[in-house]
């Protein structure tokens, strides 16, 4: 079930613009402390470093 949850928390991360708070509740974890330490466990870097990449990403793809 957690699997499951980060999954879609990294989906809501990747697709969305909302909060790492908002996707914390989306993705069905309670704790943003909890969801913060899994996720980094899971994905080996916090939902924060992971937005940042991925507002990078963008940045570079639209420089194209």
């Amino acid at each position: 079930l957690t699997a499951v949850r980060l999954v879609n928390a990294n989906k809501l991360l990747t697709t969305t613009n909302l909060s790492i708070n908002e996707i914390c509740r989306k993705a069905g974890f309670s704790d943003i402390d909890n969801f913060i330490r899994t996720f980094k466990s899971f994905y080996g870097t916090t939902p924060k470093k992971f937005l940042s990449i991925k507002q990078q990403i963008i940045k570079n793809t639209e420089r194209i």
